[in-house]
């Protein structure tokens, strides 16, 4: 089944990717996350279960503990 793209039309291809975001006073950076991205604009969609895979975990135990204006670096798989 090919996915299009709801923003530009173009086809969406599944890729892993570094999904990067704040949380509270910290800059989160998950490696690895499943996501379509659109081939044409680069927009990116996740699954549901996926974006609350991210939101309900706690980033610090799967990390380490972080201060402002630092980054904390986790795996997908390892959440």
């Amino acid at each position: 089944m090919k996915l299009t793209c709801p923003l530009c039309g173009g086809q969406m291809s599944e890729r892993k990717i570094d999904y990067e975001f704040r949380k509270k006073d910290k800059y989160i950076v998950v490696k690895n996350v499943p996501a379509f991205v659109c081939v044409e604009c680069g927009e990116q969609y996740f699954e549901p279960e996926v974006v609350e895979k991210i939101l309900n975990s706690d980033i610090e135990k799967e990390g380490r503990r972080v201060t402002c204006l630092e980054e904390v670096e986790v795996n997908y798989a390892a959440l």
